[in-house]
C-alpha cells in the first residue's frame, strides 16, 4: 500500500490513469498528476482540441533549457484550466475541476554525426491548481517524474532486453514489463541488503544467482530480511 498523506500529490502514466485510483485519491485528500493517452480516448481528443482552439490569453506557459550528455533539450509547458473541460469529465475525475491540463513537449537536439534529434508531446491532468506559476510547478513535477521512469527504463533495457520484446499482444507486454519492474525492485531490495561496506552485487550477478530455484528463494528472502531463509530446509 502507498503511504499516503492528505495533501501528497501522485505521478503515474497512463496505465494508472483510472478512475478507480483517482477517487481512492480524492477519498484520502491527495492530488495527482496522470498521464492522457489512447487508454481514455474521448479525454484525449478533448484535450487535443481544446489545446488546438483555446485563446492564448487562457493559457500559462514557461520554457526551459538543459544541456546534459551532448544533448541540448528544450521542454515547453502550457497549461489551460481544466475546468474548460465538459461536465462529465469533473464528474469522472474527482478533484479535475479545480486544476488543469497540461500539454508537455520536448525538443531534443543530439550534438555529433551520430545524434538524432527528436520531439515528444505528452498531455496530462492534475489537480494542481491553475494560477500564474501552474506551469513552472506541473513542469517540474512531470520532469521529475520522468527522469525517474527513464532510468527505470534504461535498467530495465540493460538487465532484461526490455527493449527487444517482440510481441503484439498489448496485455502481455504490460505484464511482462510489470513483472520485469517487481523482479528489479527485488534484485536491487537484495543489493542493498548485502552491501558490504559499499561493495554490492551487480544486477546481472544477482539475477545469476536467481538461475536456480534454491538461488531464486535464497534472493527472494534477502530482499525481504529473511535471510538464511532455506537453512532449515538444508538441515
Amino acid at each position: 500500500m502507498l503511504d499516503l498523506k492528505p495533501g501528497d500529490l501522485i505521478t503515474a502514466d497512463a496505465m494508472n490513469t483510472q478512475k478507480a485510483l483517482v477517487q481512492y485519491l480524492a477519498e484520502r485528500g491527495v492530488g495527482y498528476c496522470l498521464a492522457i493517452k489512447e487508454n481514455h480516448p474521448t479525454l484525449q481528443k478533448e484535450v487535443h482540441f481544446l489545446f488546438a482552439t483555446v485563446e492564448e490569453s487562457r493559457r500559462r506557459k514557461c520554457r526551459t533549457l538543459d544541456a546534459d550528455r551532448g544533448r541540448i533539450e528544450e521542454r515547453s509547458v502550457t497549461v489551460l484550466p481544466a475546468s474548460l473541460l465538459s461536465n462529465r469529465f469533473h464528474q469522472e475525475w474527482n478533484g479535475l475541476k479545480g486544476g488543469c491540463i497540461v500539454k508537455v513537449t520536448n525538443n531534443t537536439e543530439a550534438k555529433g554525426k551520430r545524434g538524432r534529434n527528436s520531439s515528444q508531446t505528452r498531455y496530462f491532468m492534475t489537480t494542481i491548481p491553475f494560477s500564474e506559476d501552474a506551469a513552472a510547478v506541473a513542469g517540474e513535477i512531470i520532469r521529475r517524474h520522468w527522469s525517474i521512469e527513464n532510468n527505470v527504463h534504461w535498467a530495465l533495457d540493460v538487465s532484461f532486453d526490455q527493449d527487444r520484446m517482440q510481441c503484439t499482444n498489448a496485455n502481455y507486454l504490460s505484464n511482462r514489463v510489470t513483472l520485469n519492474k517487481i523482479a528489479l525492485n527485488v534484485l536491487r531490495a537484495a543489493q542493498n541488503a548485502t552491501d558490504v561496506n559499499g561493495r554490492r552485487n551487480s544486477v546481472k550477478t544477482m539475477q545469476q544467482l536467481c538461475s536456480t530455484p534454491a538461488g531464486a528463494i535464497e534472493t527472494m528472502g534477502t530482499a525481504l530480511g529473511l535471510q538464511g531463509l532455506l537453512d532449515g530446509v538444508k538441515g
